[in-house]
């Protein structure tokens, strides 16, 4: 079953019974269950975390309920108004819609290689996030091997002056085991690009 079709099927049954199967997928499983608690366990210095979640689509809803409000800020962007994002714009022109130095984590997973799709645009993309993170704000990265270069994103993303994050018991990154080859790799804000 190719993946294309495996998702319009997943999408199906959540229509008509609200059972997100997207979520037994073992990159969503990884994220879910491995990632985001330990990245929320890593940044809990501050007292009021602004988090956001880049694209918006129908698996991904209940992020909002791992980061729980008044501790957390959540917000969403994605270019599609039909999607309902906090926010309508590109990723691109982020940095203009949110405060300088103002988002704590932020997760982009699926964006790139899923519309944000050559070198230049995935620059100016992680350009215009690294305005709006913190210093210390930790990004989580999720891109498919079978359609993206893994080495040549985070050189970009490292170009737009993010470092490599450690994140505890995980690591700089972590593929997944699916045919896609998921990975996920972790960048920090540390000081400005020279």
């Amino acid at each position: 079953m190719t993946l294309d079709i495996r998702m319009r099927l997943e999408h199906w049954v959540w229509k008509r019974t609200g059972i997100n199967l997207f979520r037994l997928r073992e990159d969503r499983r990884v994220l879910e269950k491995e990632i985001i608690p330990r990245l929320k366990k890593a940044l809990t210095t501050l007292e009021r975390q602004h988090v956001l979640s880049i694209g918006v689509d129908w698996h991904c809803l209940h992020y909002r309920e791992f980061f729980p409000f008044p501790k957390y800020d959540f917000s969403t962007i994605d270019c599609d108004a039909s999607k309902k994002p906090t926010i309508v714009c590109r990723m691109q022109e982020m940095h203009k819609h949110f405060p300088f130095e103002y988002l704590n984590i932020v997760l982009c997973n699926g964006v790139v290689g899923w519309g944000i799709n050559d070198q230049e645009e995935v620059l100016k993309a992680f350009w215009s996030l690294f305005q709006a993170m913190s210093k210390g704000g930790v990004v989580v990265v999720g891109v498919d091997m079978l359609t993206t270069s893994g080495h040549l994103v985070a050189n970009e993303i490292k170009e737009a002056g993010f470092e490599p994050y450690w994140l505890k018991d995980v690591g700089t990154h972590f593929y997944t085991k699916t045919s896609y080859r998921h990975l996920y790799m972790f960048f920090q804000k540390k000081d400005p690009p020279r």
